[in-house]
Formats: C-alpha cells, sequence, structure tokens
C-alpha cells in the first residue's frame, strides 16, 4: 500500500470537488488514479492546453520537494491524497 499526494491545479473548473472526491479513495494501480482524474477533471474548452497535469507524489517525494522549495506556490493548487493497493 502506498500512500500519494496529489495536487490538482485551480485551474480546473471542479479542482476542489474532484480533490476532495478523492480523500480515503484506493486505487489497484498509479494509472487508474491519473484515469481518473483525466476524465473527472473539467476546465474551459479555451483553456485547456495552458493548463498544468495534476501532480502526484509520494510521501517522501513530496517532503522532498517542499524541503527542496521545488513546489513553491501551494496556492495554485488544491491538494488531496489517495492510495495504491499494489
Amino acid at each position: 500500500m502506498t500512500q500519494l499526494i496529489v495536487l490538482i491545479p485551480v485551474d480546473y473548473t471542479n479542482a476542489k470537488q474532484v480533490a476532495y472526491s478523492l480523500r480515503n479513495l484506493g486505487f489497484k494501480a498509479h494509472k487508474d488514479l491519473v484515469d481518473r482524474l483525466k476524465n473527472d477533471l473539467e476546465c474551459e474548452e479555451e483553456d485547456k492546453e495552458d493548463i498544468e497535469e495534476p501532480q502526484i507524489y509520494t510521501i517522501d517525494e513530496f517532503t522532498d520537494e517542499i524541503n527542496d522549495q521545488l513546489i513553491d506556490e501551494l496556492g495554485a493548487y488544491f491538494m488531496t491524497y489517495a492510495t495504491i493497493n499494489e
């Protein structure tokens, strides 16, 4: 079992709702989580090419990114978590 941190850009029109819907969910594989995000996230058609993809990290990766100050705009994301049950 792997716990993941998911950062969803606020530019998606339903980013907050999707973030809340992922809480406590388990997925069979990383690809299932990515597919769920692609399926659920919505944006304006004209913004589609400009919006950043959601970022998915293990807890260790996320901690390293934050401590190394590689993620410096947390206000640009809704944060949630999910579990991969491998």
